[in-house]
């Protein structure tokens, strides 16, 4: 079995047919199936169900522009991007008519019958409410009136991030901070203007630093350390220095 294909092959089919979502889940997910999302936790096929469908029925329209797969063993690593418009209720927010993108990680663990035992997704849902026009306030950190708007104080706290004798680059913390807001490699080096092959080992490198073998241990990290608002506020700052450069462009 192609377990990345299999992955794709239901992404894409939920989106175009909603209505053979059950017998989609029938087919790859296990019946015990553990489901871990910024919305809460899961267990069965049955929660696995109306969590896709209040996804479903809140963007109707809802299509990928991005899905980007990798697989070690039992786990499938799945990046993806999507879009649409908030055109149904969703988790008791009804609808904005709101167009909205945001994109980000999911994990997948099979068992020995090839069924999904296991699927893990982080997306940023503070970009992703803020969009719909909930913004939610962002916790306060030690002197962040003085460090969110330095790019360089955000970045020189964040490089020691790393061990003592092993800390982060300038680039590595600004790939970072993209990273864990949902961005895909490619997008990263879109927005930075590196190869999307750099930007993989720069994120490989910060990974390995900081002893991370996924984004969930990342986070966790970030959180144990109190610094998961810091890169939220680097990741603003740098993308309002791209919209400067793109209004300078034109």
């Amino acid at each position: 079995m192609d377990r990345c294909r299999a992955i794709v092959d239901f992404c894409n089919l939920i989106l175009k047919k909603p209505s053979c979502l059950e017998f989609a889940i029938q087919n790859l997910f296990s019946s015990n199936i553990s489901i871990s999302s910024p919305l809460g936790e899961k267990i069965g096929r049955h929660d696995l169900k109306d969590h896709l469908e209040m996804w479903l029925r809140a963007f109707s329209d809802l299509e990928f522009t991005g899905l980007e797969t990798s697989q070690k063993d039992n786990t499938v690593v799945v990046m993806w991007s999507v879009k649409g418009i908030h055109n149904g209720v969703f988790s008791s927010i009804l609808p904005t008519k709101k167009p909205l993108e945001f994109s980000g990680i999911s994990i997948w663990e099979f068992d020995t019958n090839d069924q999904v035992e296991s699927l893990t997704y982080r997306a940023d849902m503070l970009g992703f409410f803020k969009q719909l026009g909930f913004y939610l306030e962002k916790d306060a950190y030690p002197n962040q009136s003085e460090i969110r708007g330095n790019h360089e104080l955000l970045l020189k706290t964040l490089m020691k991030f790393g061990t003592e004798h092993d800390i982060l680059t300038r680039s590595e913390v600004t790939c970072l901070a993209f990273y864990v807001n949902g961005l895909t490699a490619k997008q990263i080096a879109e927005e930075i203007g590196r190869s999307y092959r750099t930007v993989q080992v720069h994120i490989a490198n910060a990974m390995d630093k900081l002893g991370c073998n996924h984004k969930n241990q990342l986070y966790d990290r970030m959180s144990n350390n109190g610094l998961k608002h810091i890169f939220r506020d680097l990741y603003d700052l740098l993308q309002e220095k791209t919209k400067q450069r793109n209004k300078i462009a034109q």
